[in-house]
């Protein structure tokens, strides 16, 4: 007698982008061979719209999109919703009205090692037939100010499509019929999950003071006197603890452009 497999479950990456160029063909390649489907959800949402941006990027985004989207897995998305969280909330429902049984949400400055994404798509087969967990927190290296220190971060990334998942905010999502909310994440912290977030690695910091301004306006925060800022074109954020960078760089990170100059830097 033949015993039957258990469901495997559908997974989609869902990648919010816009003005992002710089490690999106990176991010993608690092993690599309292990999911069903990558979308691609490109533009700015309407908060950022009223306070100056285009709808659309218009920096090499596309150049880059149009090169990934010729593998049948990537799809392209054009998301233009009133807020961040409202961005999310459709990325979310879109994966869910098409049959998906996890959304893996990936920011468009964050790699994963080959290891890594294995180990975190076997976790998600593991739980995906319990109802214990919903939601699952990854933790990663947050380089800064280059690759040789870092501090620890912890997100909310993957969460159970269930018809009543609500995007609370802008990683966080909660269950309300099941009674499921943030503390009943997950947490993936050890190294063989971990991946590699960039976010204070880009070249050009007009991009974070933009999406400074725009959750200034959407959440009423003063984040730049929370400690977040520019000095001598360098990023300044309120992080009190780093840490020396002391394993192996991954292929993922040295086939990076801004990898190799900073190595040819150092020597």
């Amino acid at each position: 007698m033949k015993t039957s497999r258990p469901p495997t479950p559908k997974i989609a990456v869902g990648i919010c982008c816009f003005q992002d160029s710089e490690f999106l063909e990176s991010v993608v390649n690092s993690i599309y061979k292990h999911v069903d489907t990558v979308f691609i959800f490109e533009g700015a949402w309407q908060t950022a719209i009223d306070s100056g941006a285009t709808a659309r990027s218009n920096d090499e985004t596309f150049l880059v999109i149009n090169k990934l989207v010729l593998e049948n897995k990537v799809k392209l998305v054009y998301l233009n919703q009133s807020t961040e969280t409202d961005q999310r909330q459709r990325v979310l429902d879109y994966c869910r009205e098409l049959g998906y049984d996890y959304l893996f949400a990936v920011d468009s400055d964050e790699v994963f090692c080959e290891e890594s994404i294995q180990n975190i798509i076997s976790k998600i087969k593991e739980i995906f037939n319990s109802n214990e967990y919903y939601g699952i927190k990854l933790c990663s290296y947050n380089f800064y100010p280059d690759f040789s220190t870092f501090y620890q971060g912890e997100y909310p990334r993957i969460y159970k499509l269930t018809p009543d998942a609500t995007v609370l905010s802008t990683n966080h999502v909660y269950w309300p019929q099941s009674n499921r909310n943030t503390d009943n994440y997950l947490i993936l912290n050890e190294n063989k999950y971990k991946f590699y977030h960039l976010s204070y690695l880009r070249k050009n910091t007009d991009l974070f003071h933009i999406k400074m301004k725009f959750l200034e306006k959407e959440f009423g925060n003063n984040l730049y006197n929370q400690g977040y800022g520019e000095e001598n074109g360098k990023y300044k954020i309120p992080v009190s603890e780093f840490f020396n960078y002391t394993l192996d760089y991954p292929p993922e990170i040295q086939k990076l452009d801004i990898f190799k100059e900073w190595t040819n830097h150092k020597i």
